[in-house]
């Protein structure tokens, strides 16, 4: 996974019309596939094709109205980034793309999940291979959003996207097996996966997916495996959860295994941060004037 972050606009209206823009004529039609919490329907905003183009005044009002309100807007307040897949990596499902510019925008620091007052943004993808990303720097309860680092940290939230996603292959070594070199270390992560591991890709799997907690916990068990929820004793309320495999006749029992345990990103509180961000049908903008 390639990503580029572009250098800042002026123009919000320019910088999403060259989101919309076919590279090539073979290109796929573009697509919206993720935006900012309170958003509403995708299909609510989608752009309507017109001759030469699409017409994305609407979406370019809604993006830069926190800015219009906002106490002071940055001299390049309009943020992008391009997502693309190398043509060796497997291609990415509606909900994994959707899924990673969240994760994406979470671990950059724009769009914290959670963050009701974060910054609006939209994800066009064209076909399964690239998604451009394109943000307002002005958050929603109108303080600037300073996009530290930014290079940085979407470098590094990108590495571990390719970990979740299983996108990442070991890179090539001398041909010696010596303690210490490349090839030893890509032989060592060539093994078989351990009972954690795999555990670990079947739930982040079905988190990616997933769009609330009842149906991670429908999805884990449609996928064969055992799932014990954590109460509190307090109110009976879910605070937790752990997995485990089906035993199988004449074995021990697997382990069972928290989503702590898996991951970080896998307690259910970072997941219940991750599914207050997709949007619901009830949240619905108020429309603006184009610009």
């Amino acid at each position: 996974m390639i990503i580029r972050v572009h250098a800042r606009g002026t123009l919000v209206g320019a910088a999403i019309r060259r989101a919309y823009a076919a590279r090539a004529v073979t290109d796929p039609a573009p697509q919206l596939v993720a935006a900012w919490a309170g958003s509403g329907e995708l299909a609510d905003l989608e752009p309507a094709p017109r001759p030469g183009g699409y017409d994305t005044n609407h979406l370019a009002a809604l993006l830069a109205e926190p800015m219009r309100a906002g106490a002071t807007t940055p001299t390049r307040p309009v943020w992008r980034c391009t997502l693309e897949l190398d043509p060796t990596e497997r291609r990415l499902t509606h909900q994994e793309r959707a899924a990673a510019v969240r994760d994406l925008l979470d671990e950059a620091g724009l769009a914290p999940h959670g963050d009701r007052n974060a910054v609006r943004w939209i994800a066009i993808a064209h076909g399964h291979a690239r998604v451009d990303v394109v943000a307002t720097l002005v958050r929603q309860d109108g303080r600037t959003e300073p996009a530290s680092d930014d290079r940085h940290r979407c470098a590094h939230a990108t590495r571990n996207l390719e970990h979740r996603l299983g996108l990442a292959t070991p890179p090539p070594g001398p041909d010696t097996t010596s303690p210490g070199t490349p090839r030893a270390a890509a032989t060592r992560r060539a093994a078989p996966p351990s009972a954690r591991e795999r555990l670990r890709r079947q739930v982040r799997s079905a988190a990616v997916v997933a769009t609330d907690e009842d149906d991670f916990v429908h999805r884990l068990r449609a996928a064969g495996l055992r799932v014990r929820l954590r109460r509190s004793r307090a109110d009976n309320s879910v605070t937790g959860y752990a997995v485990s495999r089906p035993a199988l006749p004449g074995r021990d029992h697997p382990p069972w295994f928290g989503g702590g345990q898996l991951a970080p990103d896998l307690t259910l509180t970072h997941l219940r941060a991750r599914w207050a961000q997709i949007p619901r049908p009830s949240e619905t903008s108020t429309p603006t004037t184009a610009e």
